[in-house]
């Protein structure tokens, strides 16, 4: 002792050793791991573990005190020595200085300060991934960052505010004052982990202000309390005065003197003692008393509800808003009409919010005064100057109607399937809301090409339609709505005769067929020429065929030993005889102006009968023709000009079948025309009538 008083007188008391007392603290980083199940610590306060005096233990966290130089080595406990069902760990970090990946029974570098140490077990057998957190007062930092075993995380800086205080890093204990890791610092993720924010006050802020009172008192000249004094709050070394609704209070019989010296109108710095800071405003004495006058306030209120569009009107009269208070005529009074309870300005009342008009009424109801003094009315704020000596009743008149928000109309997208005349064909959809569930209101943007896009054919009522063009190229498909929008989607039928219709005349008889019953004899009518005699022919029995007569140069005379002629050899069949070309050249025939073609009869080849007689042994039989037809009767005895007259007549049989082919088809297209119109009729008296009934019912 007498040795240590010696060097305190030697060094002035100084610390020669710089030995100082460091708390590290001891976490398992997981209790409950791959190898390890922590139960709790196996120690206990007072304690020694590798020679170091255990201070604390709550849980699984141990805190041990090291005496020893900054700089020092402290030896890292094994974690079997310090907890229950703890095997030997993988590693340990070390939050002190030097290298933070540690041992256990290894050395560590003893901090300026306190340090912590944390233990970790085998996470590399069990985790494929970790989870860091980061919180600061009990809320999250950021999002969680997830890591793959081993990563190094790049610490972050926390975003939060907390005016007063400085930011300094981060711990893995939540009430801890050092940090372990900084700003940019890497930490080695093997497993989950929170840190912590740590914050640091900020001595450069100036203190909070400290809150104080003051009051504000009505005197007389004697110091007589006139009014009770009003008493407000304030702070420290803040200046404070009168308002001019302080040197307007009314006091009956005395009147406010802004001259008097006496008057405290304004404090420079408010003191922390509250009875230090008083305002003072002083009275004098009126040199006539004024008559006594007094204002009664009622008020008369007419709500508007607007419910499911029936306005519906509720009135309260002669409610009494103020009971008799005197007044001072000569100065401006102000009634504050917000300060009543069933009237606040701009507020809602009951749930509903309301447009206010204001009304009032003065009535001077004694005095000298007869005239009613002009006022302001504005904002639920009455302001007049009464007359001295005159009392009034005032009246404040509050229309409140319900404000009812316009929602905008709702508009819808119909698509039409038309025709290619412009027919309605199908209704393909109507379209009221949009994918989120609102409707459609003008100023919305639409695209109802997807709508469309895969009908490119369509088939109604047995009927088949095509497209008749790219859904992007028809108008309107998309684009801003402006009142209902009508898409019209052209379709076309497809033609199952290319051939040109030879008349494009329309039908001027467009009446349906009343009998569809199809024609059992569908071949032309050789003869397009009408009968003029509609009458039919009684006798439907075919005519004979007629024997043309012979010259005896076209008939033989039957031989003795002929076969008796039969039924089958009775009939002969015709021998169709050319005309006779001369040999020698004749004159050529003048040319034959050209003529309307008309209709040439069909001639009928001549069937000749000869009889079968027995031949006899005459004479050869010369080459003269069995068959000699008049010349006129041949198709083609008039050379080129019977050929052109016989192509002619074919023309013409071709051109009256198309004609009824095609009179035939227009004739069905138009009953099926007026087979969908009716249906399209029909279905849309129904929708008429199930929309009424919706109406009816909403």
């Amino acid at each position: 002792m007498v040795l240590m008083g010696m060097i305190d007188d030697i060094t002035g008391g100084a610390d020669l050793t710089a030995v100082k007392s460091h708390i590290i603290t001891l976490v398992p980083a997981s209790t409950n791991s791959y190898s390890s199940k922590i139960t709790g610590a196996k120690v206990s306060v007072g304690q020694r573990v590798n020679s170091y005096k255990v201070t604390s233990v709550s849980g699984t966290i141990i805190k041990v005190e090291a005496w020893g130089d900054t700089h020092d080595k402290f030896f890292l406990p094994k974690a079997a020595d310090l907890w229950n069902g703890a095997v030997k760990s993988d590693y340990v970090t070390w939050g002190g200085p030097g290298d933070r990946d540690k041992k256990e029974g290894e050395s560590a570098m003893l901090p300026y300060g306190n340090a912590s140490a944390y233990y970790f077990f085998d996470t590399h057998e069990s985790v494929e991934c970790s989870k860091l957190t980061y919180m600061d007062r009990g809320e999250q930092c950021g999002d969680v960052e997830t890591y793959n075993y081993g990563d190094h995380a790049v610490i972050k800086k926390c975003d939060h505010e907390n005016p007063g205080y400085i930011f300094k890093g981060w711990d893995d204990d939540s009430s801890a004052d050092e940090v372990m890791y900084e700003p940019e610092d890497t930490r080695w993720m093997r497993e989950d982990a929170i840190l912590y924010a740590v914050w640091e006050k900020d001595e450069s802020v100036s203190p909070d202000p400290v809150e104080t009172s003051y009051q504000v008192q009505w005197l007389d000249t004697d110091d007589n309390e006139l009014a009770d004094p009003d008493s407000r709050n304030g702070y420290v070394g803040k200046p404070a005065e009168v308002t001019s609704e302080d040197e307007e209070k009314y006091i009956p019989g005395y009147t406010f003197d802004k001259e008097y010296h006496r008057n405290v109108l304004y404090l420079d710095s408010l003191d922390e003692d509250p009875s230090k800071n008083v305002l003072k405003l002083y009275y004098t004495r009126d040199a006539e008393p004024e008559k006594p006058a007094s204002l009664e306030i009622v008020g008369n209120y007419t709500y508007t509800l607007n419910n499911g569009n029936k306005p519906e009107t509720t009135e309260k009269t002669d409610v009494s808003l103020q009971g008799s208070s005197e007044i001072s005529g000569g100065k401006p009074i102000t009634i504050d009409a917000a300060s009543f309870t069933d009237y606040t300005i701009n507020d809602t009342i009951g749930g509903k919010t309301y447009d206010i008009t204001e009304k009032a009424v003065i009535e001077p109801i004694g005095g000298e005064g007869n005239d009613a003094p002009e006022y302001t009315f504005t904002g639920g704020k009455l302001t007049f100057t009464p007359e001295k000596g005159v009392s009034y009743k005032v009246t404040l008149y509050f229309e409140l109607e319900e404000k009812v928000e316009e929602k905008p109309e709702s508009r819808k997208i119909t698509i039409l399937y038309v025709d290619e005349n412009g027919d309605t064909i199908h209704t393909k959809a109507v379209i009221e809301e949009k994918e989120d569930g609102t409707p459609y209101i003008d100023g919305d943007s639409y695209d109802v090409t997807d709508v469309v896009r895969d009908d490119d054919t369509f088939d109604y009522n047995g009927t088949h339609y095509i497209r008749k063009s790219e859904p992007k190229d028809i108008e309107g498909i998309k684009g801003e709505i402006d009142g209902d929008i009508v898409v019209i989607v052209p379709y076309i039928l497809p033609d199952p005769d290319p051939t040109p219709d030879p008349d494009p005349t329309p039908d001027p008889d467009p009446t349906p067929d009343p009998d569809p019953t199809p024609d059992p004899d569908p071949t032309p009518d050789p003869d397009p020429t009408p009968d003029p005699d509609p009458t039919p022919d009684p006798d439907l029995t075919p005519d004979p065929v007629p024997t043309p007569e012979r010259t005896p140069s076209e008939t033989r005379t039957p031989a003795p030993d002929d076969p008796a002629p039969t039924p089958e050899t009775m009939l002969v069949p015709p021998i169709l005889v050319p005309p006779t070309i001369p040999d020698t050249p004749t004159t050529p025939m003048a040319p034959v102006p050209p003529t309307t073609p008309t209709a040439l009869p069909v001639p009928t080849p001549t069937l000749v009968q000869t009889p079968q007689v027995p031949l006899a042994d005459t004479p050869a039989v010369t080459d003269t023709p069995v068959v000699n037809l008049v010349d006129n009767d041949v198709p083609l005895a008039h050379g080129d000009q019977g050929h052109k007259c016989c192509i002619l007549h074919f023309l013409i049989l071709q051109i009256a079948l198309l004609v009824e082919l095609i009179y035939t088809k227009s004739m069905k297209n138009r009953q099926k025309k007026i087979f969908r119109i009716r249906t399209e009729i029909a279905d849309y008296d129904i929708e008429q009538a199930r929309q009424n009934e919706q109406e009816k019912a909403a």
